[in-house]
């Protein structure tokens, strides 16, 4: 949390004529004028240049809030609260790497529109504040990592992506993660019938024979599915990510929503923070901050199939969409 100071050309002009006033009336002879030269001079390098580091040394954050998920790229609200030690009304706060600072008024909450470039997890936000008051001669501005109330997950921009439950073949070969699937109608088993029971469900061939009412037990319904494995390159030192990586982590995100619109069951493969990660996401938030973490790396492996759907593999990565 440095502070930084930085001459205006305003300042270089006006110290410069002071100096200039200073050795003028270090000539004459009258004490009271070289008094009042010496004053002014005095008054304006504290006023100008002294006071506003004084101030930023005494600058901090005192709220920084967002909301708990942003898309990459799109503005989302960011409200702050800052105070300096001095006479300032307003300073200049920029976050990050941000190209336009945001005028900011000096002790009241402030919202402003942060737009975030990269997915990501943010658990702080870089922040600099600056002011160049009271009299504009030099710009003094402090740094600080401002820690968020909670982590704020930048996820990516989802392309829809319509889905329909796909048709299970009833023989043939099916693939490694397919599972035997049930249509709801099919006949597990019988057993007695209970009060409440659906008079449709009375299988009266077994009723006849048992003479008393016997009910079919039917196979659950089972949902189909769509396994998403998300593998991202490791960017070189230095680089952005790959913008078609990004692209595909978009596609991505919108067929796992598009599927779980279409009542379909995601499995999330993906690599967070280099720790493999393989687990079912049930809802949009769950698919924002899985992804908004996805990183470089190995994915979780792809689960084998535990009878409860019929699922595809997708896989997506640097730009590429593989149906498996």
């Amino acid at each position: 949390m440095g502070v930084r100071v930085r001459p205006t050309g305003f300042g270089v002009a006006a110290t410069a004529v002071a100096l200039a006033v200073v050795v003028a009336r270090s000539s004459v002879s009258d004490p009271a004028a070289s008094a009042v030269v010496w004053t002014a001079f005095v008054a304006l390098i504290g006023g100008g240049a002294v006071w506003p580091v004084v101030s930023m040394a005494r600058a901090r954050v005192e709220r920084v809030d967002l909301p708990s998920e942003i898309v990459r790229g799109r503005p989302a609200p960011l409200t702050l609260r800052v105070r300096v030690g001095g006479l300032a009304d307003y300073v200049l706060v920029r976050v990050g790497r941000s190209e336009d600072p945001w005028s900011v008024p000096v002790g009241t909450d402030a919202e402003v529109a942060l737009t975030v470039p990269r997915r990501a997890v943010l658990r702080s936000l870089p922040m600099s504040v600056s002011t160049d008051g009271p009299l504009g001669m030099v710009v003094v501005s402090r740094t600080f990592d401002v820690s968020l109330p909670r982590p704020v997950a930048v996820g990516p921009e989802p392309v829809p992506t319509a889905w329909a439950p796909p048709v299970v073949p009833e023989s043939g070969p099916r693939e490694h993660l397919a599972t035997p699937t049930g249509s709801g109608d099919q006949v597990r088993s019988v057993r007695p019938y209970r009060s409440g029971d659906p008079a449709h469900l009375v299988h009266w061939p077994s009723s006849a024979r048992a003479g008393t009412l016997v009910v079919r037990e039917l196979e659950p319904p089972v949902r189909s599915g769509v396994v998403i494995v998300v593998e991202l390159p490791t960017p070189a030192e230095g680089e952005d990510p790959d913008p078609a990586a990004e692209r595909s982590v978009d596609e991505a995100a919108g067929l796992a929503l598009g599927v779980l619109a279409g009542g379909g069951e995601v499995v999330l493969c993906t690599c967070e923070e280099g720790t493999a990660v393989a687990a079912v996401v049930f809802d949009r938030r769950q698919v924002h901050r899985r992804l908004a973490a996805a990183g470089p790396g190995s994915p979780g492996a792809v689960p084998l199939g535990d009878g409860g759907a019929w699922r595809t593999i997708c896989r997506f990565g640097a730009g590429s969409v593989t149906h498996g």
